[in-house]
């Protein structure tokens, strides 16, 4: 794989911080009336997730740990009496 300008290193990094194409492209430098077409040219650039991978890491982002706070949100919710948000707990948790 070859190196990245960093120019696209910067679009990588913020696609992974907020989840859309053009929004990153802008943030990354990109002129607004190309920011579009470069998202999507970058956006299926390995390095991505590698970025979100190493970010997961940092932030311990398993699934163990997922799981256990989306359960004290569960539990939370119930004691205070809000289901819906009790359910999107169980939702999200595969449970």
């Amino acid at each position: 794989m070859t190196p990245l300008k960093p120019r696209q290193e910067r679009f990588c990094r913020r696609f992974a911080e907020f989840g859309c194409a053009t929004t990153a492209a802008r943030a990354a430098g990109y002129a607004p009336k190309w920011a579009k077409t470069a998202g999507y040219r970058l956006l299926r650039h390995p390095r991505i997730a590698e970025i979100e991978a190493e970010t997961a890491r940092l932030h311990s982002r398993t699934d163990e740990v997922l799981v256990g706070k989306l359960e004290n949100v569960y539990r939370r919710a119930v004691v205070d009496h809000q289901f819906h948000a009790a359910a999107r707990a169980v939702d999200l948790g595969g449970f």
